[in-house]
């Protein structure tokens, strides 16, 4: 069980089980008058160092850390290769100078009000899945 300090009216947590960061709520965890109890969630975090990547279902909830100098072309997968989960969320970021490009695979949708390239070395994007082959795009990204 979590201990927590909380302003349960304002959404504030100031720690869990001692520790401050992000808490993270499952649905489990919910009680019909907020949370009953909350479960810590450590993100993995995998350093991809190639100029070529395509997402794997080992993926799924990670952090990728892109570190190459050169351009970088990561691929999302069609689901009749790698079937995600509708819901699964994955986190890219550019930590070397090569600029991430997000990629889809054949019959891939990805739906972004910008681009699919990061904006700048250290840009952070997310992917989520939301449909059978779709994916919303979201954070530092140009055209």
């Amino acid at each position: 069980m979590a201990i927590i300090l909380a302003d349960m009216y304002n959404g504030f947590v100031e720690s869990v089980n001692g520790k401050n960061g992000i808490a993270v709520l499952i649905p489990e965890d919910i009680g019909a008058y907020g949370a009953s109890n909350i479960n810590e969630a450590v993100v993995p975090i995998s350093l991809q160092p190639n100029t070529a990547y395509t997402l794997l279902i080992s993926d799924r909830g990670t952090f990728i850390k892109f570190t190459n100098a050169s351009a970088i072309a990561c691929t999302i997968p069609a689901e009749a290769t790698v079937n995600f989960p509708i819901g699964t969320v994955v986190s890219f970021m550019q930590v070397g100078i090569g600029q991430l490009t997000l990629v889809p695979d054949s019959g891939v949708t990805l739906l972004t009000s910008t681009g699919l390239n990061t904006s700048s070395q250290y840009a952070v994007v997310t992917a989520l899945k939301t449909d059978a082959d779709e994916w919303t795009i979201s954070g530092g990204l140009v055209a």
